[in-house]
Parts: C-alpha cells; sequence; structure tokens
C-alpha cells in the first residue's frame, strides 16, 4: 500500500510524462515536416539563410527524437519521486524523475543549436581547405543528415567539440592558489612531509 503523498506524486509524474511525450511527437513531426518541405521546395539551395535554416531544422528534428526515445525508455523502468524512492522499487535502470523534465522539455531548441553550430563549422572546414579556391556549396541532403545526426548525439557531439578545441588551443590553466602578500610569511598549519613525503605535525 503507498502513502497518499507518494500516489500524489506519482501522478504528477505520471502528468509530467504525458506531457512531455505529447510535446515532443509534436516538435518531432514539425521538424520533420519542415526538413521534408525544405528539401523539395524550389529553393535557393546555396543561399546560406536556407543552408541555416536546414541546419537548423535537422538539428531540431534529432533532438528531439532523442529526447523521445529518452522519456519513452525510463518511463517503461518506472518513477522516481522527489526523496530517491522508485517504484517499482526493483525495476533495473534509469526511471522516469520530475527534474529531467525541464531538460526534455528544451532538448528542440538545444538541437537547433547544435545544427547551427554544424553549419558554422563544416562552412569555417570548407574555408580552410578550400581558401577561396573555389565556390563553397553543400548538398542539402548532406547538410540536413549531418544536423540530424548532431541533433541526435547533442551532448556526445558537444563534448568532442570541446576535447577537440583544448587539442588546438590548449587547456586553460586552473587556478592555485593567491601567492601570500608582501612582507606575509606563509602558513603551514603545523603540518610538515619529511624526506620519504610522510606527513608529520
Amino acid at each position: 500500500m503507498q502513502p497518499p503523498e507518494a500516489n500524489a506524486e506519482l501522478a504528477r509524474l505520471r502528468w509530467a510524462a504525458t506531457a512531455l511525450v505529447g510535446w515532443l511527437v509534436v516538435a518531432s513531426c514539425a521538424a520533420g515536416f519542415i526538413a521534408v518541405a525544405l528539401l523539395y521546395a524550389p529553393y535557393d539551395i546555396d543561399s546560406s539563410a536556407y543552408q541555416i535554416v536546414l541546419c537548423l531544422t535537422g538539428g531540431a528534428f534529432g533532438a528531439s527524437l532523442a529526447a523521445l526515445l529518452s522519456v519513452v525508455t525510463r518511463v517503461s523502468r518506472g518513477w522516481e519521486l522527489g526523496d530517491g524512492r522508485r517504484f517499482p522499487p526493483h525495476e533495473p535502470g534509469l526511471p522516469f524523475a520530475g527534474r529531467l523534465a525541464p531538460m526534455y522539455a528544451v532538448r528542440p531548441l538545444f538541437g537547433a543549436a547544435v545544427g547551427i553550430l554544424v553549419y558554422v563549422l563544416l562552412l569555417g572546414l570548407l574555408l580552410i581547405v578550400l581558401s577561396g579556391e573555389a565556390e563553397l556549396s553543400f548538398e542539402p541532403i548532406g547538410l540536413l543528415s549531418v544536423a540530424l545526426v548532431a541533433g541526435f548525439f547533442a551532448p556526445t557531439f558537444l563534448e568532442r567539440v570541446r576535447q577537440t578545441t583544448e587539442a588546438f588551443l590548449g587547456r586553460a590553466p586552473a587556478a592555485g592558489p593567491a601567492p601570500p602578500a608582501s612582507g606575509e610569511q606563509p602558513q603551514h598549519l603545523g603540518l610538515q612531509v619529511g624526506p620519504a613525503g610522510d606527513e608529520r605535525r
């Protein structure tokens, strides 16, 4: 027999999960429809505005699908209350928790931003490789596919971008303790280190 407060929280979790699934289904369908319309409509495919909208839509489509899959998978594994209790208690895997709802709700917008980042990175890479020797051009279906995959794996994609950036530019130095002021003696707090590294008081 579950306590009344647990039943009330479970009801709120079910409502939040249902609303999230509905929102993500609408976002996925809308992004997919816009992507197909962009591919087959008579637009100037070499236009920067067209390419940006295509990447934005592909990123939002991929991120919406990934979030929808994650929410449905977590709901199938149960629920986690605010105090950490799980229902069913012994179900393996990660359950759905209410604190995750805002993150899932903004995932399509996050994917759209990743799609724009994909376009900027591809454009910069082509500018470096071609060095102005040829006219820049993207195949729409290829551009959409790259943005969709990047949106689907958005956290992993951003982590790889961060690692690549650090490899080229170097990691920022960690902030160490501030040096003592002029004339001020450093405090050792009564702790000395012997020649073998053993600590002595």
